[in-house]
Parts: C-alpha cells; sequence; structure tokens
C-alpha cells in the first residue's frame, strides 16, 4: 500500500492560536535576529515566574544532547553567531541539526540554552538587544498581554521554524 506525504498548509501547531498569539508572532517574525533572541527570553523568564520547566523528559534531553554538546565545544563568541544562525535559519550544520530536532526536543534545547545563559557562563544575549521599538512593544505584549497558555503557544511558534530542515 502506497501512502502520500502531504504537508500540512497551516501547521498543527498554529491550529486554534488566539488573535493576540498570531499578533506577537508577527511582531516576533519582524524583529531584528537579537531582538528574536530577547524577545524569547522574555518569554522564557515569564514562563519560568508562571509555571515550573515542563520539558523534563529524559528521553528528549537525550536528543538535543548531542546538538548542545555541539555548542558547548564552541567559544562563547562563536556559541552566539551559532545560536544567531539558527535563529536567523541560515544553512549551517548546527542550523540543520536544530531542523531535524522534534518541536517538544526544541523546547529542551532552548530551556537549556536558558539555564546556561542565566548562568552566565556559556553565552549571553548581546548588549543591547531588546531595546528596540518593535521589540519593546514585543516584550509589553508577552508581559501584559499574553496569558500562560498563549506565551506557552507563542514560545512553540517561535522556535518551531527556527533552523534548516535539511528534510525538506
Amino acid at each position: 500500500m502506497a501512502y502520500a506525504t502531504e504537508s500540512l498548509a497551516t501547521p498543527l501547531y498554529v491550529v486554534g492560536q488566539s488573535a493576540v498569539v498570531k499578533s506577537a508572532i508577527a511582531q516576533f517574525q519582524n524583529l531584528s535576529v537579537d531582538d528574536k533572541l530577547a524577545a524569547l527570553w522574555c518569554v522564557d523568564a515569564e514562563l519560568e515566574r508562571s509555571a515550573p520547566p515542563q520539558t523534563t523528559q529524559t528521553a528528549r534531553f537525550q536528543l538535543a544532547a548531542g546538538w548542545l554538546a555541539t555548542l558547548e565545544t564552541m567559544s562563547p563568541a562563536t556559541r552566539l553567531q551559532a545560536i544567531r544562525a539558527v535563529v536567523a535559519n541560515e544553512n549551517t550544520p548546527l542550523s540543520r541539526g536544530y531542523g531535524l530536532l522534534s518541536l517538544n526536543t526544541k523546547l529542551i534545547a532552548w530551556e537549556v540554552l536558558f539555564a546556561w545563559m542565566n548562568e552566565g557562563s556559556r553565552w549571553q544575549i548581546p548588549s543591547g538587544a531588546g531595546r528596540s521599538k518593535a521589540a519593546q512593544t514585543l516584550s509589553n505584549t508577552i508581559v501584559s498581554k499574553l496569558n500562560g497558555g498563549d506565551k506557552v503557544a507563542f514560545f512553540r511558534q517561535a522556535i518551531a521554524d527556527m533552523g534548516i530542515d535539511p528534510l525538506a
């Protein structure tokens, strides 16, 4: 029996999103790479305040571990450039590796990346990131207009399409 594989016109993580999440995603997509990193960090901080991390699945962490290990071997400056390349959808080995991860594994990867950033030992968002008017507007939307579920939906959609899917 033959099966046809057909991509959905609208990814499943977009179906049923509120208008405010869709608007926030549209704002996010128009930001610079560094402002996108700042926005992701803002929503991650908001999620940590409202709920404990949800992505503690060991099997999924193992899938992200190789990708994260590659980042760990880099100098902080090279690591930041590699993360920027993923956010900018540049065709690099690390972006292709990220593109192969499932959405839940991407969530774990970002959880680890932001834990590293909060430790201050492995990478930092560049100074000045998130200070543009558009980034400030989005940060205000995230903090004041998105409820907990909307923040999760925003974060999931924002990270879902980053990187390059080499199989697409």
